[in-house]
């Protein structure tokens, strides 16, 4: 049955399968002691001059290999087993045997030329790793040193040859091919807009004397003239003056009624507009970058704008353009984290220019994402509803339930609009 006990010196845990034995010593030599661990294990046994002292102890039924442990530990003492031949001696001979032999070993890789050795690089930057060659201390001493040859994307090493493995490894890891992400955006705008319109033309009157009740001129004038032979009461070349001039601005239906006699004289004109819109505006721009690199893109125009400052007139240019910007990140379960940003501008003919300059009407999404390859997020979005309902009335008569629509103008506007930023990267080759 094996037991588990711990190494001296190291702390850890150790089983021990050697022979049992029952020892009863007092005051016994050291090295009567380790004769006799060479009796039992079959060990060649050499003990350092330096050993030297008695022990004490009483064991039962204990292996010999744990047995040997706790002496060690008792009086300091160290092993080193080299084939079937085991060395023991103290401690501090051991640590000092250890300190001259990586003294003679260090010594011995120091009085090795030095080699230089040009590296050159598929996929690294020559100059990254130079800079991460000459940083990292635990890898190049003393005088070695590296140099950098732009033109064939490579490093010149002059070091010592027991540094090769560890700048090999190091090179290894980082020259590597990086991944490529397509990115493809898609900036899709929808508009929609309805606009109905319904107005009233009225003219009435009454009298056909010297007091008469009717329209006045600078309201307006109806589209019919009136026939009559030389009526009495005012007209303006025939057409007869209106009281409520509220009338579609670009009717594209109506409907008229006149009827007038020499006392009585009523002009109705009923017109109507309605108008229907639906835009969609797809821009879709598209960049391929590598892992970690930013990536942009535009198209659009530059607008010159001229100014004068201290009599020196010069000309800048603004950028008129759907803008696409990205960072990509690989990361190690295939997804790609997006640093991105879009920017859709465009020239704002609803606004006067001022000073020939005209306004720009713009559209942005920036913000960082984790999408799965291949996958389409959408990144952000704008809805704007205007809704408008414009009223003009007679006072007073155009408030009157059913009757008062015939003293109105009314114009009813709806208007959608909805902006969306769509972005699909796809890692090259994946």
């Amino acid at each position: 049955m094996a037991i588990q006990g711990i190494t001296p010196g190291t702390g850890k845990p150790t089983v021990y399968t050697g022979e049992r034995i029952t020892l009863n010593l007092k005051h016994a030599s050291l090295t009567d002691f380790f004769r006799l661990i060479n009796q039992i294990s079959g060990l060649n046994v050499i003990v350092d001059p330096s050993v030297h002292g008695t022990v004490t102890m009483v064991l039962q039924d204990v292996p010999w290999d744990q047995a040997l442990d706790l002496v060690l530990r008792n009086y300091s003492l160290g092993r080193k087993l080299e084939g079937n031949v085991l060395y023991i001696a103290s401690d501090q001979t051991m640590e000092a045997q250890d300190k001259q032999r990586r003294a003679l070993r260090t010594s011995a890789e120091n009085a090795e030329p030095y080699v230089t050795k040009l590296e050159k690089l598929s996929y690294a930057n020559a100059e990254s790793v130079a800079k991460t060659l000459l940083s990292n201390h635990f890898i190049l001493h003393g005088h070695e040193g590296v140099a950098v040859y732009k033109s064939q994307n490579a490093i010149l090493l002059h070091v010592h040859p027991s540094s090769l493995a560890a700048i090999n490894a190091l090179i290894a890891r980082v020259d590597q091919r990086v991944p490529q992400v397509q990115i493809r955006a898609k900036v899709v705008s929808a508009s929609r807009q309805f606009v109905r319109e319904l107005g009233v033309q009225l003219g009435f009157g009454a009298g056909n004397a010297a007091n008469e009740v009717g329209g006045v001129n600078s309201v307006g004038v109806g589209q019919t003239a009136l026939n009559l032979a030389n009526p009495k009461y005012a007209t303006n070349s025939g057409l007869l003056p209106l009281n409520v001039n509220l009338g579609a601005t670009a009717p594209t239906s109506g409907l008229g009624f006149i009827n007038a006699s020499s006392s009585f004289r009523l002009d109705a004109i009923l017109t109507a507009a309605e108008q229907r819109g639906l835009g969609h505006v797809l821009s879709q721009p598209e960049v391929i970058t590598q892992d970690n690199a930013k990536a942009e893109v535009q198209q659009g125009v530059r607008i010159p704008v001229q100014t004068t400052i201290n009599n020196t007139i010069s000309v800048q240019f603004f950028n008129v353009t759907l803008d696409l910007q990205v960072t990509p990140q690989v990361t190690a379960d295939h997804h790609v984290f997006l640093t991105v940003k879009v920017e859709n501008d465009a020239i704002d003919n609803g606004i006067p220019p001022v000073n020939g300059i005209p306004a720009i009407d713009t559209q942005s999404a920036t913000t960082e994402v984790l999408v799965a390859n291949g996958a389409t997020v959408v990144i952000g979005g704008v809805m704007i509803n205007n809704n408008q309902n414009t009223i003009f009335q007679v006072p007073f008569l155009g408030s009157l339930p059913v009757i008062g629509n015939l003293f109105k103008h009314t114009v009813i506007n709806n208007q959608s609009q909805e902006l969306l930023f769509f972005i699909t990267p796809t890692i090259i080759g994946s």
